[in-house]
C-alpha cells in the first residue's frame, strides 16, 4: 500500500504545487507524473540499501546472485529515477522502467506465494497480492510520463 501512497501522494503534492506557482505553471500532468515516479523510483531505490536482508527474502530461488541482484535492483531504480528527470532521456529511461517493472514482477509474486513479511511495512499476506495489481498502474504511469498512450 506503502508504494501506492507514495506515488498518488508524491503527484497530489506536485500537483497542488504547481498550481499554487510554487513549482512553474507550465509543468504538464506527464512531467509531474514523471516526476512523481522518479521520487517513487529513488525512495524504493533506497530501500535496497536499508532493508537489503527483508529484500533478499523474496528473490526467487531461481534468480542467479540474488545479493547482487537486490543492489543491482536498487542503483537501477535510483537511476531510472534520474533518467526520468532529463527530458532528452525521458524516453528511454520510461521505456527501461516498463522493462524493469515487468522483470521484478516474480520477485513480487515470491512474496505473495510464500507469505514473506517484510518488517516495517503494510506487507500482510492480502496486501502482497494486492500490491501485484499495482504493477500494471506502474507500468502504465509510466507510460504515461513518457507520453507513450
Amino acid at each position: 500500500m506503502i508504494t501506492l501512497f507514495i506515488l498518488l501522494g508524491g503527484y497530489g503534492i506536485l500537483y497542488v504545487f504547481s498550481r499554487l506557482g510554487v513549482l512553474p505553471a507550465t509543468s504538464s500532468n506527464e512531467e509531474l507524473a514523471a516526476w512523481a515516479m522518479a521520487f517513487f523510483l529513488f525512495f524504493f531505490g533506497l530501500s535496497h540499501f536499508y532493508k537489503f536482508r527483508d529484500l533478499l527474502r523474496i528473490v526467487p530461488s531461481w534468480v542467479p546472485y540474488p545479493q547482487q541482484t537486490v543492489y543491482l535492483t536498487g542503483v537501477l531504480e535510483i537511476l531510472f529515477a534520474f533518467g526520468l528527470l532529463i527530458p532528452s532521456l525521458r524516453f528511454a529511461a520510461g521505456i527501461a522502467i516498463v522493462l524493469f517493472f515487468i522483470a521484478v514482477f516474480p520477485a513480487n509474486l515470491n512474496k505473495a506465494i510464500h507469505r514473506i513479511h517484510v518488517p516495517g511495512t503494510l506487507s500482510t499476506t492480502i496486501l502482497s497480492w494486492v500490491r501485484l495489481a499495482y504493477q500494471p498502474l506502474f507500468i502504465l504511469w509510466t507510460l504515461y510520463c513518457i507520453d507513450a498512450l
